[in-house]
């Protein structure tokens, strides 16, 4: 699996390409830069907010039609930044209210400028959705998949999806997580009492 220092390396050396070719402010973007141009959206997306595969059913939308929606679908509020995930994985479990998140002032502007790049194309967009394949319909999730796995295959010779790099994102925790288990055993608790009773609560 590759490090997270590996992927970010690689998401800058891409960007470096994606100014050289201008491919932000370009007018009559050919289909295959406005692929490499989302392409690079969707990696810098997922760098920051490792979803799952749930983007590609992501309409672009304003608040204002969203609210008069009887059947609320996942939409990003363009003029809000905001992100709402109406049916997502765990949507139906018990905590599963709408994943719904402001992005990042970086993050929001390249999603601006992508939306803004699809009428600087030749692309017919299906439905208004955020995604899209070269033919303007949006990605199934394998798809999706697909398109990273292939990415990564190509760069690092790795095959890397959205769960792995969900994993790559979590596995900071996993050195704090030996930290404390070396802990306890130093100090001759468990790992639940020195959670418990020694570890102060926020």
């Amino acid at each position: 699996m590759a490090t997270k220092e590996e992927i970010d390396e690689l998401i800058k050396d891409y960007e470096k390409y994606i100014k050289t070719m201008k491919l932000k402010n370009k007018k009559n973007l050919t289909n295959k830069e406005y692929r490499d141009l989302q392409l690079f959206v969707i990696l810098k997306v997922h760098q920051i907010y490792p979803f799952r595969n749930d983007l590609v059913t992501v309409k672009v939308m304003n608040e204002k039609d969203y609210k008069f929606m009887k059947i609320k679908p996942n939409v990003y509020l363009y003029n809000k930044g905001r992100l709402i995930l109406n049916e997502h994985k765990t949507s139906s479990a018990k905590e599963g209210m709408p994943n719904d998140l402001i992005f990042s002032k970086p993050i929001n502007t390249l999603l601006r400028v992508l939306i803004r790049q699809q009428g600087n194309t030749s692309i017919n967009i299906v439905d208004n959705y955020l995604l899209i394949k070269k033919n303007g319909s949006p990605f199934s999730k394998v798809e999706y998949s697909n398109l990273l796995i292939a990415f990564f295959k190509k760069k690092l010779n790795k095959s890397i999806s959205t769960t792995i790099l969900r994993k790559i994102y979590l596995s900071k925790y996993s050195i704090v997580k030996k930290e404390m288990i070396a802990d306890a055993k130093m100090m001759g608790h468990s790992l639940a009492v020195q959670s418990s009773v020694y570890i102060p609560k926020s």
